[in-house]
């Protein structure tokens, strides 16, 4: 009887004070919306670019848009298979979306022929640059394996980065052309 009477005393001061801990800790989960914390995210390193039709910029110029950084050279295999899938991404994804797609190659003619053997019509939002001294890849991305991907919200932080060719690039929009954020 002492056992039992002294096992459910413990067992109710255990409760006690989970009662206890439970009251004073703030809660896990809370229904109300709230702003992603973006503090914890790197700010992509800006830069200026040269298109491959001429024209210049800057990273900050597509401040407010989700960029897909993308780092590739026509003479690597996995970029050129994925390639006319990202060409299909912006595509499908015009508004408040751009990728830069930035070459590594020296020869700005070896980039023309590979987008001329595309057979793809280039949109608008798909930018090329050619990065032939690699200040941009290595120098401010630190880019070690083509392809290598970044994608930047639109306060221009780095939300992601994947190294290596991507199955399908498409998966990244649904149906309705509403995911990458």
């Amino acid at each position: 009887m002492k056992i039992n009477t002294f096992l459910l005393l413990v067992i109710l001061g255990v409760v006690a004070l989970w009662t206890s801990y439970s009251a004073t800790r703030s809660p896990q989960s809370d229904s109300s919306p709230k702003e992603e914390d973006t503090s914890h995210l790197m700010p992509a390193p800006d830069f200026t670019y040269s298109t491959v039709q001429g024209k210049t910029g800057n990273l900050r110029d597509h401040k407010g848009k989700t960029l897909l950084l993308h780092f590739w050279a026509s003479w690597c295999g996995p970029c050129l298979i994925e390639f006319p899938d990202l060409v299909e991404l912006a595509r499908k994804k015009p508004e408040n979306f751009v990728i830069l797609a930035v070459s590594t190659d020296k020869n700005l003619a070896d980039i023309n022929k590979f987008l001329a053997n595309l057979d793809k019509t280039i949109p608008e939002n798909f930018i090329v640059i050619q990065d032939g001294d690699k200040k941009i890849s290595q120098d401010l991305y630190q880019t070690v394996k083509l392809p290598e991907t970044y994608l930047i919200n639109p306060d221009q932080k780095i939300t992601e980065k994947r190294i290596g060719p991507q199955e399908n690039w498409l998966s990244l929009v649904d149906n309705n052309n509403e995911t990458i954020e």
